[in-house]
């Protein structure tokens, strides 16, 4: 009898061409809603995260200059419950967010 088990890891890929691009999950099955940025997009430095939202939960982060924020992601992204958006966004837009 042969066992076959599914793919148990979070889609996640990386360039070193140029700016160093990281990216983990996927938006390929359906889309997403919304994509929160964090950082600075300067085409001269640019140094962000991207963080692609679909029905509230995060389903994909890509950064640039930002490997820890992309890895440390991968495994928030592997197992539910699924990461909320409501800590990325700015204090007065996080709706039923506590914020000290």
């Amino acid at each position: 009898m042969i066992l076959i088990q599914g793919y148990t890891s979070t889609t996640y890929f990386w360039s070193a061409q140029g700016s160093q691009l990281r990216y983990a999950g996927t938006t390929a099955i359906d889309g997403f809603d919304d994509v929160i940025i964090q950082g600075s997009t300067d085409p001269k430095d640019p140094k962000f995260s991207a963080f692609y939202v679909k029905d509230n939960k995060v389903i994909a982060v890509m950064g640039i200059g930002t490997d820890p924020t992309v890895s440390l992601s991968a495994e928030l992204l592997y197992g539910p419950p699924s990461p909320s958006p409501h800590p990325l966004l700015p204090r007065q837009l996080a709706p039923g967010v506590l914020c000290t």
